[in-house]
């Protein structure tokens, strides 16, 4: 294994519960560190999140070009300025599997243009959505809250980049996740906490775009080191040819990992990208 750093090119970095910590800040010494590999290495941010000013809030000055974003969806070459890859469900589709998951334990959002980041969120009960779930997610902006999101996308023909369900029971989140991998073969879904999924094309793995901007940049898989901690990473984790799972991953990263490194609370990668990469 140690034979096979010296040939990494590319460092695929999940966010959320690997860079971040659980409050989602990068800390002072993770951000250095990064910085510091960002001038050795091709760092590629692989993250659920968007790529829209995902630098600029939350990176800090590292030397970042390409982003893979809202868990593969899309992959952004930010000195370009341009998208190389875009891949999203289709407003019938996303429609359709929104109408299926509004229980009423649950709150559903999507993700719809990258270019400002649009989140939209809907909730069989607004008041639940107001006092539970906008505090979780930041929302301070009210107005993205629709009353009926299917119709909306329905609408104005919204072709979506991700789903997101969060519920507040594990019976629910069984039984929505069942009817998605049973009655939609276009889409993935991905675990991404506890009792949440997320939804995205089925071409839209982080995986499957990792795989494809290393076919565009020429780089092969052996050439790859992934770091992630949840369902949303095990395609990369696995195709890198070094896959790293964080200690905090949940059981499917880690069985697809040459290696588990520390907590995301206790600067785990960054530690780790700093011994194995900027030794010497």
């Amino acid at each position: 294994m140690m034979n096979n750093f010296e040939n990494i090119k590319m460092i695929a970095l999940d966010m959320d519960g690997t860079a971040m910590n659980d409050e989602s800040i990068i800390s002072p010494y993770s951000k250095e560190i990064i910085a510091r590999i960002s001038e050795k290495y091709l760092l590629v941010p692989t993250t659920g999140r968007g790529a829209y000013h995902l630098v600029e809030d939350h990176i800090g000055s590292a030397n970042i070009q390409y982003i893979i974003g809202a868990n593969g969806a899309l992959v952004v070459d930010r000195k370009n300025n341009k998208n190389i890859f875009n891949f999203t469900i289709s407003y019938d589709i996303a429609a359709k599997i929104i109408e299926e998951s509004l229980y009423p334990s649950g709150m559903v959002y999507i993700h719809c243009n990258d270019n400002i980041c649009t989140h939209l969120f809907h909730c069989e009960n607004r008041e639940v959505f107001e006092n539970k779930y906008c505090l979780k997610f930041k929302c301070n902006d009210i107005n993205k809250y629709e009353d009926d999101l299917a119709n909306k996308i329905i609408n104005e023909k919204m072709d979506v980049l991700k789903i997101g369900i969060k519920f507040s029971n594990e019976y629910d989140t069984l039984k929505c996740k069942k009817n998605i991998i049973e009655n939609y073969p276009s889409v993935n879904v991905f675990d991404t906490d506890i009792n949440a999924l997320e939804i995205t094309n089925k071409q839209a793995s982080k995986g499957l775009s990792l795989e494809k901007l290393c076919n565009y940049l020429n780089i092969d898989s052996k050439e790859v080191c992934a770091i992630g901690d949840n369902g949303n990473d095990v395609s990369m984790i696995k195709w890198a040819g070094i896959g790293v799972a964080m200690d905090n991953a949940i059981g499917s990263a880690k069985e697809v990992a040459n290696l588990i490194i520390g907590n995301n609370n206790e600067d785990g990668a960054a530690k780790f990208l700093e011994k194995y990469f900027l030794k010497g």
